[in-house]
Order: C-alpha cells, then structure tokens, then sequence
C-alpha cells in the first residue's frame, strides 16, 4: 500500500494489521533456564519458518547451533494448532512467570491468535513500554485483558 502525502510525493504505507503478519516469539522463561518458542518453527537446515511453513528468514542459525539446540532437549519444531488446553496454559504460566497452571476461565478460546496477543502484551510489560489495545467494539479486548490478568492473579492466589 501506497499513501500521497502533503507535497503528492508516493510514500510507502508501513501499518499492516495483526492478521496479516506473522509474530514469532522467543521467550527466556522466569525460571531463568528454559525457553518458549511461539508462532514459528527452526527447520534443520537453520530456515525459520512461520505455522504454515512460509520461510520468514532463511538460514536464521547454523546447522550447528539448530543440532546443539536439539541435543540439549530443545524443540524447535512446536505445533502451536496441535497443543491441548492444558498445554497452551502451561506455555502461558511459563511465560508469565507463574509455577502453578491453574484454569481460570475455560470459557476463553486459547487460540494461537490471541496467546500470541497476550504474549506480546507481557512482552512490554517486561520491557516497561505502555500497551494499547485497539478494535472494533466486541471483538475480545476486554476479555482478553481480563483472562491474562485472572491467569497471573489466580496462579498466584
């Protein structure tokens, strides 16, 4: 997309919507030694590459660095889509900091989408950078926050 500023000069249009970007996250967990690995996957060959197996930036690590990775437990290869509700709670409570996985709301759909959402969320949190959280009226805002907020809470209660 293309936008005409003040003087009719072309300049390129650099907002995209959420939906139509991928958003990988790499989290160094709490616990100070594992890590959460979101949204994408590490093939062997070192290609980073989105759920749908779009390359998002080929050769990312060294064969090397992708085998050691493996050797020491670590999976580069998660599929988010396959995980159960048990699962993507305990990836959020790792994430967010909390020892104990407790179901706070099972009413809340713990899609890709919107643990990807809170994640990136509790990653300006960490980094102190203010949050906004825009939508359409009804579209799970408020929800959202809500369910994040009732995870941290009630793990810790």
């Amino acid at each position: 997309d293309e936008v005409a500023d003040g003087d009719n000069e072309v300049v390129p249009h650099i907002r995209r919507r959420w939906e139509q970007s991928p958003h990988p996250y790499l989290f160094f967990n709490s616990d100070g030694v594992s890590m959460t690995f979101v949204g994408f996957n590490v093939e062997k060959n070192g290609n980073l590459v989105d759920q749908g197996g779009a390359v998002l930036e080929a050769d990312i690590m060294s064969r090397r660095l992708v085998a050691g990775l493996r050797a020491q437990g670590v999976n580069l290869q998660e599929n988010f889509d396959a995980w159960n509700r048990q699962q993507r709670l305990e990836c959020l409570c790792k994430v967010l900091g909390q020892d104990r996985v407790q179901e706070v709301d099972d009413t809340y759909e713990l899609t890709l989408d919107n643990v990807k959402k809170i994640l990136a969320i509790q990653m300006r949190f960490r980094c102190g950078i203010p949050v906004v959280v825009m939508g359409e009226t009804g579209c799970g805002k408020t929800r959202l926050i809500r369910f994040m907020c009732q995870l941290q809470a009630g793990a810790a209660a």
